[in-house]
């Protein structure tokens, strides 16, 4: 829970800023329960957006102020999370196969687009500017790419659905 997140956040923190990795302070999430999913740092606007799927909602912690400044609820078992820099957020739904894309700054959903089943794992890949979901299960699995706009461009099956997603440039 709490102790996981403040590791997993000076993490992030320290890969942001350059620095050593060591804690750099704790956050606390006054009435956050359950598991977390992904996290997605917003490091020019300094926010933590984090997937609560436990809670069925989104979390952006201001890493100024040290607090929750908003929180979407009533998502569908919420995974994945990813920081577009068109200031958006893309956040994935293991409980009804959907992605969903937000203005990170109001919350306000944009775009959805549903893969069937069980949406995981998010990865934003800055230099292609293409954001790649995991998606399914069994033989229904697979890896989808994304514009940043939230155009599908195409899908790769897989034996199941991919629990991490990196993109290696080549």
């Amino acid at each position: 829970g709490l102790p996981l997140l403040c590791t997993v956040l000076a993490t992030l923190m320290a890969f942001a800023a350059h620095a050593e990795l060591g804690l750099q302070r704790v956050i606390t999430l006054p009435g956050v329960r359950g598991q977390f999913g992904q996290l997605a740092l917003d490091a020019a606007h300094h926010r933590l957006f984090v997937a609560v799927t436990g809670s069925n909602s989104l979390l952006v912690i201001d890493l100024q102020k040290n607090v929750i400044s908003e929180r979407a609820i009533g998502l569908n078992t919420p995974l994945g999370v990813a920081y577009l820099p068109s200031d958006q957020v893309a956040v994935s739904a293991s409980g009804n196969g959907a992605i969903g894309f937000y203005t990170a700054a109001t919350f306000n959903r944009r775009a959805s687009l549903i893969f069937g089943s069980d949406a995981g794992a998010l990865y934003f890949d800055p230099d292609s500017a293409k954001l790649y979901l995991g998606y399914g299960r069994a033989r229904h699995a697979g890896i989808a790419v994304i514009d940043a706009t939230g155009k599908p461009l195409t899908q790769l099956s897989t034996p199941d659905q991919p629990q991490a997603l990196l993109v290696d440039p080549l």
